[in-house]
């Protein structure tokens, strides 16, 4: 079943050949079996699951309070930077301000990436189909009342 190819033994008649298929085919349906019994065990359950994007969600809004308090540091040293009346720091005030925009830029992403990890996917799409399903009730009403604004144009137009 693996081999590297090199043709030192093979079968020469045509019952040695069957059997050598039907070795191969038994070959590759032992490592499938092994590889869909190692994906099934490795799978969350579905309280593993909820853990894991709780424990996900905690972490990224860790790492977002963590990158706001860098860009609150930033502008209390850029703040006190501009305080003083020293003309020779317009570089360094120019640096803490590149700082602080880099900073912000940074918070806003993981701010990004932290509300994007709060829900689950059955969650979300649940949240989905509600959202279409009203979206779609919304549409029913409108097109309900499309007759009568069709009347209503029609009788504006015979006043005219």
């Amino acid at each position: 079943m693996t081999t590297v190819g090199f043709g030192d033994g093979y079968p020469s008649t045509h019952l040695g050949r069957f059997i050598g298929v039907i070795a191969c085919i038994i070959g590759m349906l032992l490592v499938s079996l092994m590889v869909v019994s190692l994906t099934v065990a490795s799978e969350f359950t579905p309280e593993e699951s909820k853990a894991f994007f709780i424990l996900k969600r905690i972490y990224a809004n860790d790492d977002a309070k963590e990158k706001a308090a860098n860009v609150v540091k930033t502008i209390f040293k850029l703040r006190r930077v501009v305080r003083t009346k020293d003309v020779n720091k317009t570089v360094e005030k120019f640096v803490w301000l590149t700082k602080l925009k880099k900073q912000i830029a940074v918070f806003k992403n993981d701010y990004r990436i932290a509300n994007s990890q709060n829900l689950p996917v059955d969650e979300m799409l649940k949240n989905l189909q509600e959202k279409l399903e009203n979206d779609i009730n919304d549409i029913k009403r409108e097109v309900v009342a499309i007759p009568e604004l069709d009347s209503r144009c029609t009788a504006l137009r015979d006043r005219q």
